[in-house]
């Protein structure tokens, strides 16, 4: 979704490592689009934080490898509240693993995105994401 109305895009991240929050926070930055970014450190906490928000945010992005709720876990908890229905959930992980793939989409995520290795692959990634450019289906990512 892209920004409206002067609005930021608002965009969760859960993920229990926070070096990879920082770099994500850092690619956001160079995405150079205006952005409301938050961020929970594990399943439990982040479906605390989707909990209290008023509105559904434009994006969830969601490790898998997390401790107390894991992101497969923590997806299918997101799923069953009908107010995250339409909201993209994006897996965001190391694994490449097709098996991984192929659950999380059964399960309802938007696309995975395995953690680039790279800022500057990061930022081109975010920023066809938030514009809406990103081919989830083509990528070999989703079906």
């Amino acid at each position: 979704m892209q920004e409206h109305e002067g609005n930021p895009i608002h965009c969760i991240l859960i993920d229990d490592d926070q070096d990879d929050i920082e770099i994500f926070k850092l690619a956001i930055a160079q995405t150079g689009l205006k952005i409301k970014f938050q961020s929970a450190r594990d399943g439990v906490r982040g479906l605390e934080l989707l909990n209290s928000l008023t509105s559904s945010p434009d994006f969830i992005f969601l490790d898998l490898n997390m401790p107390n709720l894991d992101g497969k876990q923590t997806l299918v908890e997101i799923r069953k509240q009908k107010k995250f229905t339409d909201t993209p959930v994006i897996i965001y992980s190391t694994s490449s693993y097709i098996n991984d793939i192929r659950e999380t989409s059964r399960l309802g995520a938007t696309g995975f995105v395995t953690k680039p290795n790279n800022i500057d692959s990061l930022v081109e990634i975010l920023t066809s994401i938030f514009n809406n450019t990103y081919a989830f289906k083509t990528s070999a990512y989703y079906k």
